[in-house]
Formats: structure tokens, sequence, C-alpha cells
């Protein structure tokens, strides 16, 4: 759980590879995530649920995304926002 009594920049986040091809950085608070993704073309993410609501933004590109049974070509500018256990 992040420290709700600093600043922090990004880039003192370290990335890791999650899932092979997916690549981040991620805020987590008690009930939510703020992740940032580097994903690989033709990378893959397996259906999946976590506990905490989830909020991520696309900085650049466009990737196919489903939540909840709805898909959507997401890109640039978009973002997506995912409640907890969805």
């Amino acid at each position: 759980m992040i420290d709700f009594n600093i600043f922090k920049n990004i880039s003192q986040i370290p990335s890791r590879e999650i899932i092979s091809g997916f690549h981040g950085r991620m805020i987590h608070t008690e009930a939510m995530t703020l992740a940032f993704w580097e994903i690989e073309q033709g990378a893959k993410l397996p259906q999946h649920h976590h506990i905490h609501e989830q909020t991520s933004y696309v900085l650049e590109g466009k990737f196919e995304f489903t939540v909840n049974g709805e898909t959507k070509v997401v890109e640039k500018g978009d973002f997506i926002v995912i409640g907890s256990n969805i």
C-alpha cells in the first residue's frame, strides 16, 4: 500500500512483467489500483479480477479490452474504470 504522507514520481515505482508481455507500475490504495502499463504488441491478458477497483488511462497505442462481458478497442486518451471483483 502507498504511503499517503509522501510524494513520488512514477519512475520511482519499478516496472514488473506481471504477465508475459504486460509490464506494469502499480499504485495500490485500500480501495483502488492505478495501473501504468506498457504492453507488447500481440500480448494477451487472461480474464481475471482483483479486490481493488482499477483505473487505467491509455497514453498511446490502442488495444482490445473486455470488462464484464463488454469488449471495446481503447486508444490514446481513453480510460477504463473497473470496479472491485469485476
